[in-house]
């Protein structure tokens, strides 16, 4: 069994402690708060349990040239909102990027599930309360 490394962890904690700094310094709603903590567990959901599903549901675009054409309408509209909110895409692309960090050395470690889905919501949100 590999050895546990804690970098990635402490990466993730990080990223989520930086981005709630954010929104505590831009004075955010509540509502943003809520979205980013659904955010979270949408995000850890999608890592863990849901991979295959959401992995052929992506692909799904792909099969035909109406879903090329979706994919290409879709792709056109998340690039201008990365123009529109380069800020807090490049939060959302760091926190995506540690979450996967996360997975890949649970999926070392031989871990389940259930404990990646726990550590990946749970580090998240005692990263946005530390903020």
């Amino acid at each position: 069994m590999p050895k546990l490394t804690w970098l990635s962890y402490l990466l993730l904690l990080a990223t989520y402690t930086a981005f709630g700094r954010y929104l505590h310094t831009s004075e955010a709603s509540h509502l943003a708060w809520v979205m980013t903590v659904f955010g979270v567990i949408t995000l850890a959901g999608i890592i863990t349990t849901l991979w295959k599903p959401a992995r052929s549901f992506a692909l799904l675009g792909f099969r035909s040239d109406v879903g090329y054409l979706v994919m290409v309408l879709l792709l056109a509209s998340l690039a201008v909102l990365v123009v529109a909110w380069v800020h807090i895409f490049a939060y959302i692309l760091v926190m995506i990027a540690t979450s996967l960090l996360v997975r890949i050395d649970a999926l070392t470690l031989d871990l389940n599930n259930t404990l990646t889905f726990a550590i990946l919501v749970g580090i998240p949100i005692a990263g946005l309360g530390l903020s």
